[in-house]
């Protein structure tokens, strides 16, 4: 799920349906945020960092927003070696139960419905004339589990 709101612009290289090969550029997804000032900036950043979601590769997400949730990348008293002096210790949390838990539901989803004929998150394929569709897994946004 990729957020929008004013300020913030999401270039993004994956798209519904795709396989992200072996040997792929690391960069599938910038987040770009721009207000009037610095705070207003962070703040943007921040809620586009908390509510960007993604199923399946692992992200930094969570490393992007312990960096600008810093003191001092809000004062803007950065250098080269800003994370070796800020962030030098800081480790990814622990992917939770329920994280797990939505994972498998979006697999087994996939599945059964892949089995039914039916639209699934996996590929964002529709049913022909079966109505528009109502489920917020279709709105994932291209993102898809390998």
């Amino acid at each position: 799920f990729e957020p929008h709101h004013p300020g913030v612009r999401i270039d993004s290289g994956v798209r519904t349906g795709q396989q992200i090969p072996l040997y792929y550029d690391p960069i599938l997804s910038k987040i770009i945020a721009w207000a009037p000032d610095r705070p207003a900036a962070i703040r943007r950043m921040q809620r586009a960092l908390a509510e960007y979601t993604v199923l399946g590769p692992k992200t930094n997400l969570d490393y992007l927003g312990a960096i600008i949730a810093h003191p001092g990348f809000a004062a803007g008293d950065l250098s080269t070696a800003f994370l070796e002096e800020h962030l030098r210790d800081w480790r990814p949390r622990e992917a939770s139960h329920e994280t797990f838990a939505i994972a498998a539901a979006v697999v087994s989803r996939a599945q059964v419905a892949g089995a039914a004929g039916r639209a699934t998150p996996v590929t964002g394929a529709r049913d022909q004339g079966a109505g528009p569709h109502r489920d917020p897994w279709d709105r994932l946004s291209g993102w898809r589990l390998a």
